[in-house]
């Protein structure tokens, strides 16, 4: 008799935690797309010489 309680309890406690992890979100994704909180668009103003070589950064225009 004992045994069977053992086994009834290890059951119900095996389904109990299979039903938690079903519930469970999936994990947010971890990248860098540009559209996270306070997420701002690097333009060439947001660069400073400090090297006293003025080709250091080169810009194609694009912002």
């Amino acid at each position: 008799m004992t045994r069977t309680y053992q086994f009834l309890i290890a059951v119900t406690l095996i389904s109990c935690c299979q039903f938690s992890i079903a519930g469970e979100k999936a994990p947010r994704r971890a990248f860098i797309d540009g559209t996270g909180p306070g997420w701002v668009t690097l333009t060439e103003k947001d660069f400073v010489d400090v090297n006293g070589t003025e080709d250091t950064w080169q810009f194609d225009g694009a912002y």
